[in-house]
């Protein structure tokens, strides 16, 4: 049994891919990690058994990430569709902002530029969730706070387990 820790999201699913394809089980299978690392196949998961999700938005050119922020309102926030520990997130406040970051991310180029969109940061000020599922039964879940807005920066912020079952 192989259990898969490396932050770098290309090389954990590739070697997953590997272990699986030689027959050596690991805690999460290649099409759970897959899902998993990408923001849009887990919020079409969650979307799909009937989850409850904040609407969010996928874009993949400048101007279709401007009509979502504008109709989503400011702030907003801008995720890469790949990506953990709360890099490469912009909060955007106004579509001022949002014109420039989005210039920046269509001249930087890479994968790690696309845009998944979420819900303005409203209410506390980096609060966040984590849940832990094991098959069809959350285990436990976490409640993340931070003075900075983004919650899971590293070495930033506290938790608290408000369940565990």
């Amino acid at each position: 049994m192989v259990i898969e820790r490396c932050i770098n999201h290309s090389r954990a699913v590739h070697a997953i891919k590997i272990f699986n394809d030689f027959g050596i089980p690991t805690v999460n299978s290649f099409e759970v990690a897959e899902v998993c690392g990408s923001k849009f196949l887990t919020t079409q998961a969650l979307i799909k058994t009937h989850v409850p999700t904040p609407k969010c938005y996928m874009a993949f050119t400048p101007e279709s990430a401007l009509a979502a922020m504008d109709e989503l309102g400011y702030p907003c926030v801008i995720k890469p569709n790949t990506g953990s520990w709360g890099r490469l997130i912009s909060k955007i406040n106004d579509r001022d902002a949002a014109e420039a970051v989005l210039e920046h991310k269509q001249i930087l180029g890479s994968y790690h530029h696309s845009i998944f969109l979420h819900p303005g940061v409203r209410g506390e000020e980096g609060a966040g969730h984590r849940s832990f599922v094991v098959g069809d039964r959350c285990i436990a879940a976490v409640y993340r706070y931070s003075p900075h807005w983004i919650p899971i920066r590293p070495g930033v912020g506290n938790g608290e387990l408000p369940y565990h079952g």
